[in-house]
């Protein structure tokens, strides 16, 4: 009996070669290993017709060693399920004159006198286990004396050897190797009275208020608002492997690559935890793709994991990761239909406007696969959290998605870490607005987002809102350059504005586009009816 050696190999009963480790233990001759102890022999020994001379043996392994092997091989054979559960420990030389005395009956066979015993480290074993009566009633809510419990236990071979008025002194056969606590005994103790005759009693507790998170509010709040979307949950396993991360284009040196490696996956291909939810929520995208659903808005909430030091647990990341998939045509179908970026976008701005929270949108993205052109870095007060766009034509055919995908992620512990705004309620004032559209010529690589912030920076105190309706490029419109149409409601709430006021502050706001951005109104500009008026 030896630990294999490195690199050793061997032929099991059932055809297969396979390579051990170290930490496998083999029964072997003076030259080579001839069977994996506990778990399966080899062919080389295997008995066959003409056969004439058996050895046999019984022993007692190691069951967490066994199971090792057993799982890391994937071979599970009846001997493994023995070995893993242990055996009994003094049962060994009982065994081994049985099977002696079968082979000699039914086969024929005559035994050599003598045995061979070797002994290793002896396996741990309770000898004695002190159970107190009380602590049994305690936990059954019942009322058994001293008597009554030992003659229970009795029934299982479980022998009380102080007959004193004290705790039961309970001495354990050797072929329960389950039993080494005392809670092991009581839970024998209710399982041979029947669990149909314990008595049934309401526990006796304070319920108090419970203070709900600020993670879990996120959390739920990141679910209700995507429901409200028209998306639908999944649950995927947290398993993956490292052609995912290829797939989506990672680099070498992404911080995501630093993934956490299991000792006994499932399946050798996904051998790793997650580093991110992209891959898992482009696999039901194709799946429901393969399966002729065209219309998918799906999402997920999960933890995502990274490796740190050796001697320290995988760090946890709490993220939220969903993808919207738009078929062609249909009855409602729109001749050209708006982009996909902006519906994926629509559902993130929702998600932080249902949370309270403000979220600044970038043109930074940087991720590797989303479509350059398509996509946007999300932040909170100057923090990254997430990004959202159009998956990236590389990246959709490694996947095998043959349709226009869209594709957000954002990390929930990162949104749960900011604080939201305190919430100001102003009354509805009763008084008209009036509304003004600026249809403005800009440099065609002049982000939107900016323009509309510094107009509702500039348009003064009475501006309620401010928005883009319209963008246009071509016929009438010089190269490099592009018509973008703003809408600018005003509105007092005590008193109707004036035209002159109206007037002063859309004069304010062309000259500061002209000025800052190089603006330059376009003709056809003009003001809409108040609403309401």
């Amino acid at each position: 009996m030896r630990r294999a050696r490195a690199d050793e190999k061997i032929a099991t009963l059932d055809g297969a070669t396979r390579a051990l480790q170290s930490e496998d233990l083999v029964i072997a001759d003076a030259e080579r290993a001839i069977a994996i102890a506990g778990v399966m022999g080899g062919a080389e020994t295997e008995v066959g017709a003409r056969t004439t001379d058996v050895l046999l043996e019984s022993a007692h392994f190691e069951a967490v060693r066994v199971r090792r092997t057993a799982r890391r091989l994937g071979l599970s054979s009846e001997a493994s399920y023995r070995f893993e559960r242990e055996i009994d420990r003094d049962g060994l030389r009982r065994a081994i004159d049985r099977a002696a005395h079968l082979l000699a009956e039914l086969a024929g066979g005559s035994v050599a006198p003598g045995v061979v015993e070797a002994t290793g480290r002896a396996p741990s074993a309770v000898a004695e286990i002190a159970l107190d009566p009380e602590r049994v009633n305690r936990l059954l809510g019942t009322h058994f004396d001293r008597a009554a419990i030992a003659a229970l236990l009795a029934r299982v071979d479980v022998v009380d050897v102080d007959a004193g008025s004290g705790p039961l002194l309970c001495r354990v056969p050797s072929w329960r190797n389950d039993l080494r606590r005392g809670v092991d005994l009581v839970e024998e103790v209710a399982r041979i009275h029947g669990y149909d005759h314990l008595p049934t009693t309401l526990p006796i507790a304070l319920l108090g208020p419970v203070a709900v998170s600020r993670g879990r509010s996120v959390v739920e709040g990141a679910r209700n608002a995507l429901c409200a979307a028209g998306f639908v949950e999944c649950m995927t396993l947290p398993f993956a492997s490292a052609a995912d991360l290829d797939r989506i284009g990672l680099p070498e040196d992404d911080a995501r690559r630093r993934v956490v490696h299991l000792q006994n996956p499932l399946t050798d291909e996904e051998s790793n935890l997650r580093s991110t939810l992209v891959p898992s929520l482009l696999a039901v995208a194709r799946t429901n793709r393969s399966r002729q659903v065209e219309r998918v808005r799906a999402f997920e909430v999960g933890r995502v994991f990274a490796a740190v030091a050796s001697d320290e647990l995988p760090g946890e990341t709490l993220h939220v990761a969903g993808v919207v998939m738009r078929g062609e045509g249909g009855l409602w179908a729109a001749p050209t239909p708006p982009p996909l970026f902006f519906d994926a976008k629509g559902a993130v701005e929702r998600l932080f406007e249902d949370l309270g929270l403000a979220a600044s949108f970038s043109a930074d993205a940087d991720e590797p696969f989303l479509h350059p052109g398509a996509s946007a870095a999300i932040a909170l007060d100057g923090r990254r959290v997430g990004v959202v766009g159009e998956l990236h034509p590389e990246t959709a055919a490694r996947f095998e998605i043959d349709a226009s995908c869209a594709i957000f992620a954002l990390d929930l512990d990162a949104i749960a870490a900011t604080s939201p705004a305190p919430v100001k309620y102003r009354e509805v004032s009763r008084q008209p607005s009036v509304r003004r559209d600026l249809a403005v010529l800009l440099s065609r690589d002049e982000p939107a987002r900016g323009v509309l912030d510094a107009i509702r920076g500039t348009a003064g105190p009475h501006l309620v809102a401010a928005e883009i309706f319209d963008r246009y490029e071509g016929t009438g419109v010089p190269e490099g350059r592009v018509s973008v149409a703003f809408r600018l409601v005003f509105q007092r709430p005590d008193r109707t504005l004036l035209d002159a006021e109206v007037a002063r502050a859309t004069e304010r706001v062309v000259r500061m586009l002209a000025d800052r951005f190089g603006g330059e109104l376009r003709q056809g500009t003009g003001e809409a009816n108040p609403v309401g008026g």
